[in-house]
């Protein structure tokens, strides 16, 4: 049995799945949740915001950070050689080159490391402090709110271009220029925006208006 091949494999299907959590959760308070609620009374908005977004929240951040601890062992992993000494193999550089395939995979961990970071620093706390609010019985400022959605918004968007930067040197592209990541990145941002601007204009008959 090849023990290094399981291992491996066991990495990445971890990696992949608290992925699919962190972006999956991302995905349903933006495109699902957000558009759903605005359309609700403020009572009801009010209730479902208490019970939904403390579970949501917390499947976001620890998500999000065990996404990013199993991509470091992953990285590790695939681009190095832990039995000679953590020197690097042929899939990070050949004669002190660094390979397309690892340049396409930093910069997608470059985007994922950001959206760690926006997760935790950037929409955990500010989350925090209005459901403390209405917890309080106090209308949350609506600034605060506002900056929270841009925030949430931008975190979408850019996930867009993060999976096409992880998945592209796997399966499609071995070049790494400036053509090919503004291509990439130009196609996640444009369908990421088509997505917005659709859960913004859905509507459904049974929907309170």
């Amino acid at each position: 049995m090849d023990w290094e091949y399981l291992t491996g494999t066991l990495i990445r299907w971890l990696h992949v799945l608290s992925g699919i959590i962190w972006v999956g959760t991302l995905y349903s308070l933006v495109l699902i949740q957000g558009p759903a609620l605005a359309a609700l009374d403020p009572p009801v908005r009010k209730s479902l915001l208490l019970g939904i977004m403390p579970r949501a929240l917390w499947w976001l951040r620890w998500a999000a950070m065990t996404t990013l601890i199993l991509g470091t062992g992953l990285f590790t992993w695939e681009y190095h050689r832990i039995d000679a000494g953590f020197g690097t193999n042929a899939n990070l550089s050949v004669q002190g080159v660094i390979t397309d395939r690892a340049l396409f995979t930093m910069t997608g961990i470059g985007l994922a490391i950001t959206l760690w970071f926006m997760a935790w620093f950037l929409v955990w706390p500010p989350w925090t402090h209005v459901l403390r609010k209405l917890a309080g019985g106090e209308p949350p400022p609506t600034d605060l709110l506002a900056r929270v959605k841009r925030r949430s918004r931008f975190a979408f968007i850019i996930s867009g271009p993060l999976i096409l930067f992880m998945v592209a040197p796997q399966n499609y592209l071995d070049d790494y220029s400036l053509l090919s990541v503004c291509s990439i990145a130009g196609v996640g941002v444009l369908v990421q925006a088509l997505l917005l601007l659709l859960a913004g204009r859905l509507s459904f008959p049974d929907e309170p208006v």
